[in-house]
């Protein structure tokens, strides 16, 4: 398969093929143990309890995860929940916004596993 960009703008698959090397195996592999839900799920409990300095921690490390593995949705949330909370900004308008992208972000790697397998 070759047709990545069907996937876009949840996966960029191109993209994170290149990181590791070309290997499709590799990016499925990292895509797998990538615990999208559970992740999200702790950062979304975390804005709940109004945790700032967690949110922030999380936000940014789950950010660094979701740039290498080229998810790129969930990237640009993360980034503006990280942006919010660092300038001392409301996040929890963001717990909408988190789920979804979430939910749609495990379709489309579900789906390209699927096609890729």
């Amino acid at each position: 398969m070759d047709n990545y960009e069907q996937y876009i703008p949840y996966i960029a698959v191109a993209e994170g093929k290149k990181r590791v090397l070309g290997n499709l195996q590799i990016y499925i592999k990292l895509l797998k143990k990538f615990e999208l839900r559970q992740v999200i799920t702790n950062l979304i409990e975390c804005i709940e309890k109004n945790s700032h300095n967690e949110v922030i921690r999380q936000s940014h490390m789950l950010k660094g995860t979701a740039s290498n593995l080229s998810l790129i949705a969930l990237y640009e949330i993360l980034n503006e929940v990280e942006g919010h909370a660092k300038s001392g900004q409301e996040v929890g308008t963001f717990t909408a916004a988190l789920r979804t992208t979430m939910e749609e972000t495990e379709k489309s790697i579900a789906a390209f596993i699927e096609e890729a397998e």
